[in-house]
């Protein structure tokens, strides 16, 4: 049915170049989208010692296999 799991990373940065790692894991349908949880993995300079989690969830738009996507992260730091 097209349907599957997916696994990746992610690095989100800022203007002062610190960065925050995410581990993602989901599922994955090509008609209705995709959907999971983003764990963070770790941080470097201010975001040193970051903890935390959130969802994440694309819906499939256009007919080019594009998707819109919404996340959150819900953090501590140290």
């Amino acid at each position: 049915g097209g349907e599957g799991r997916n696994k990746g990373f992610c690095v989100f940065g800022d203007m002062d170049g610190d960065r925050v790692f995410t581990e993602f894991t989901g599922t994955f349908n090509p008609q209705s989208g995709a959907l999971g949880t983003n764990e963070i993995t770790g941080g470097t300079g201010k975001y040193s010692g970051i903890t935390g989690s959130g969802p994440w969830r694309c819906k499939a738009s256009g007919t080019n296999s594009e998707f819109h996507c919404y996340q959150r992260l819900d953090y501590r730091l140290p």
